[in-house]
């Protein structure tokens, strides 16, 4: 039985006290014990962290750099072991399992070239009067530690972005990955601590949310990163005091399916947006705005194309949805179906469960707004179909929950495309996509209840970054 261990101070194989079991999420079959980090294991990595952050400071970005790449390459060299782990932890269809993979082999890359042309400016001091005679430079310098806290979804991809956006900008990093999908981002940051990072600037801490807490609210970090439910953001910020936050949070993303769009695109691209990952993306489609007029026409383009989606065993190369993460996570989203169905919604296909932790692809229409799935994120494989009649409809019906990470819109028009993309209350609008599509290299943040701050390599690394000022008051007489 393979055990996995803390990473303390850059120092692998630290056990704990506890262990917690990982089951197969398919077979439930045990694979492996995760060693559960004590409090002690975690101020040793505070300090370790701490100790370390000078020396990463005064590392050049080319080296920084040069890591990054080299990183790139060791992901790469546990490929299969990768989406193995994935596979087994999460239920991600083997497909998804290898695209996240090669997503970090590409993020820890696209960093490396990102930080190389991290820079700060200089201000145009001679626009005020009073500064006239000086020079002002500003610089980008590292924020300090971070701690990292991901989510099981994409385990991988999420802890690989974090981490190198934390350790490109010169910070030492506390990584606290899932619980309960612990293979793939611990076995990275074994890759990861080979290679010549400072010591302590590395540390991998698993438990739940004491070791979360300890971490934030420590005074040690500068910066928290964290991928997660809005309920759990509103824990941190009541413990973290004073630190920059990045809070990557829920969504109940909509994509509008306009009158001229093509609708055989759009049913066959939402197909993954609503069903990838078994519906477990915060991104991941949950209402589709249909217009009127073409609805008849989407509805049958779409519901058939759901119907003969893959479903079940994760293995399978030709598998679409797979499990959920968990029996109670499948037995709520199975309970909010039955309760939306009770209150008056159509089923158009689904709406079983099909054995343990799968939920069969499910459609409705005419869902009741009081009910949890038109109320809160489902997080699970289940769209529900909202019929408009104008845009500004679509736009209110769009902008009518507490969330606002991303959006989908489908439109074959580029002014109501800029249209839609000006009213939509969201991070991002993704013109002619589901709002699933998500790319590393541009800003990806949420607006209200979706959280703070921006991802994305460059971004990321922005946001591990403080500016610090310049200024020189020049003998001569020059005009700055």
């Amino acid at each position: 039985m393979r055990t996995i261990d803390n990473i303390i101070g850059s120092v692998p194989g630290v056990g704990g006290k506890e262990h917690v079991s990982l089951y197969h999420s398919y077979t439930g079959k045990q694979t492996a014990q995760v060693a559960l980090a004590t409090t002690e294991n975690v101020t040793s990595a505070l300090v370790a962290a701490d100790g370390a952050r000078a020396e990463l400071a005064n590392y050049p970005a080319h080296k920084r750099a040069t890591l990054l790449r080299q990183f790139s390459e060791r992901i790469e060299g546990q490929f299969q072991v990768l989406v193995d782990g994935i596979v087994a932890d999460v239920g991600k269809p083997r497909s998804e399992a290898q695209l996240e993979v090669h997503r970090s082999i590409e993020v820890a890359r696209l960093t490396a070239d990102a930080l190389l042309g991290l820079s700060g400016e200089v201000v145009a001091m001679g626009a005020s009067a009073s500064a006239a005679g000086k020079a002002g430079f500003e610089y980008r310098v590292p924020a300090g530690v971070v701690v990292a806290i991901t989510p099981f979804n994409a385990p991988l991809n999420l802890s690989v972005s974090k981490v190198v956006a934390a350790l490109g900008a010169g910070c030492p990093v506390i990584l606290k990955p899932p619980l309960n999908a612990a293979q793939a981002p611990t076995t990275a940051m074994r890759e990861l601590i080979q290679l010549d990072w400072p010591t302590g600037a590395i540390s991998v801490v698993q438990g739940g949310s004491d070791a979360g807490e300890q971490l934030v609210s420590s005074d040690i970090p500068r910066v928290v990163t964290f991928t997660g439910s809005l309920a759990a953001a509103q824990a941190i910020t009541k413990v973290s005091g004073v630190k920059k936050l990045v809070l990557e949070l829920g969504s109940m993303a909509p994509t509008i399916v306009c009158d001229d769009a093509d609708l055989d695109d759009a049913a066959n691209r939402l197909l993954r947006g609503g069903f990838g990952t078994a519906g477990q993306a915060c991104i991941a489609t949950q209402r589709v705005l249909v217009q009127e007029q073409v609805w008849d026409d989407f509805v049958a383009s779409y519901v058939p194309r759901v119907k003969d989606l893959c479903v079940g065993d994760p293995d399978n190369l030709n598998t679409v949805v797979g499990p959920m993460i968990d029996e109670d996570a499948a037995q709520r989203v199975h309970d909010w179906i039955q309760e939306a169905q009770a209150s008056g919604a159509s089923i158009l296909c689904g709406g079983d469960r099909l054995a343990p932790r799968i939920v069969e692809p499910t459609v409705l229409a005419n869902v009741p707004q009081n009910v949890k799935l038109a109320t809160r994120e489902v997080f699970g494989p289940v769209v529900e179909l909202i019929p408009f009649r104008t845009d500004q409809e679509a736009v209110d019906i769009s902008n009518s929950t507490p969330y606002g990470l991303q959006a989908g819109v489908f439109t074959s028009t580029i002014d109501r495309a800029f249209s839609f993309f000006t009213a939509l209350e969201f991070g991002g609008v993704q013109i002619n996509e589901s709002s699933r599509v998500r790319h590393d290299l541009h800003a990806f943040g949420g607006r209200k209840g979706s959280g703070l701050g921006s991802e994305g390599v460059k971004h990321a690394l922005e946001e591990m970054t403080e500016i610090k000022f310049m200024g020189v008051r020049l003998k001569a007489d020059y005009p700055y």
